[in-house]
């Protein structure tokens, strides 16, 4: 990042596209090598709009819903986006309920929407949910894959045939390397996350989690070039391949 001075592009494109996990890698990484908080230098080269949703894409999830609920209350409450928040962080609420206090001097979520019409009834019902996250949930919010895992190992292997297939086509019909869609990537995520679940680093892989993984969907036969394999694709040198490696190496594949 040092040097970009106003590369809005570079910002961008490093910033939004972060899964929880890598977020707070990323302010970890960040934090060690530069003795600086990311966020504060995000805040140093931006302004404006700009520098609100570049910020925001650096904080953790449910801090940001605690916020946006709280902005859409007052003496002028926003019904249709209180409704979209509350819905949006349903899912979360324990942990939205925790950051409101924090930031609201102990004050309740509940307090905030509570009242005697069905309307806020409803958004009380909301707000005091109780969540209970699977730890196959926990492991896709953490990959930033918004289906479930492959529930066995030929249901995984097929959803990554047919979307290799899909990719290959997709390929040959043009004449520019492919940039793997959104959608496949979440089908790609439901195979990454079978193997996932079963990795000492989930929801990531680690070596041996890799080399069963592909083992599995056949993609590579010799196992005296697993480490090799392994290495190149470990981008950030931690030992695990999270779910934009795997990304990455199913693109390289295909293309």
């Amino acid at each position: 990042l040092e040097g970009w001075g106003t590369d809005n592009t570079g910002l961008i494109t490093c910033l939004v596209h972060l899964s929880e996990q890598q977020r707070r890698r990323l302010l970890e990484a960040y934090a060690s090598r530069h003795r600086r908080d990311l966020a504060q230098f995000v805040k140093s080269d931006t302004s404006g709009d700009f520098e609100f949703g570049l910020v925001t894409c650096l904080r953790a999830p449910c801090e940001v819903y605690s916020e946006a609920i709280r902005r859409t209350t007052g003496l002028t409450t926003n019904k249709r986006n209180l409704i979209n928040w509350m819905c949006i962080a349903k899912d979360r609420m324990d942990q939205v309920r925790t950051a409101f206090a924090a930031q609201n001097s102990g004050q309740q979520l509940v307090d905030l929407v509570k009242g005697s019409d069905d309307f806020r009834s409803t958004l009380a019902s909301v707000a005091t949910r109780v969540c209970t996250e699977s730890a196959e949930q926990a492991g896709a919010a953490a990959v930033g894959c918004g289906l479930p895992p492959a529930p066995s190992q030929a249901e995984a292997v097929f959803r990554f045939n047919s979307t290799v297939n899909d990719l290959c086509r997709m390929r040959q019909a043009s004449t520019e390397p492919l940039v793997i869609p959104e959608r496949q990537q979440q089908e790609l995520a439901c195979a990454f996350m079978f193997w996932g679940s079963k990795s000492g680093v989930a929801p990531n892989l680690d070596r041996p989690a890799v080399g069963e993984m592909l083992r599995g969907l056949r993609m590579e036969a010799d196992p005296s070039a697993l480490p090799q394999v392994f290495r190149t694709w470990d981008s950030d040198g931690d030992g695990a391949w999270d779910w934009n490696d795997f990304v990455r190496f199913v693109a390289a594949k295909v293309n």
